[in-house]
């Protein structure tokens, strides 16, 4: 799979989930493997903690590198794609069956 492939199969997954929040839809699931698992708790991390400390959903500006900056929902999705993107990848390697 080419890099712009890679991108177009993320861009496809961003717009698919975002739709489907929009109109309080699914959207299809799969099994996330590493590193994105890991990636994706630690985002979420932040984001409950703060929407427990009550700051603004989803908004998170942390003080060191470990903690991450921007708009934490974002986040998820992104990396939601790149895992998509992943999982697209390996079933095409192992084949559909």
């Amino acid at each position: 799979m080419s890099v712009e492939e890679s991108l177009q199969i993320r861009m496809e997954r961003v717009f698919q989930a975002t739709y489907a929040a929009a109109h309080n839809e699914h959207y299809p699931g799969f099994t996330s493997t590493e590193p994105y698992v890991t990636r994706y708790n630690v985002v979420l991390r932040q984001l409950r903690l703060g929407k427990a400390q009550g700051g603004a959903p989803g908004a998170v500006a942390g003080s060191s590198p470990s903690h991450p900056r921007g708009d934490l929902n974002a986040q998820l999705l992104l990396i939601d794609a790149e895992a998509w993107a992943s999982a697209v990848r390996t079933a095409r390697v192992a084949g559909e069956a």
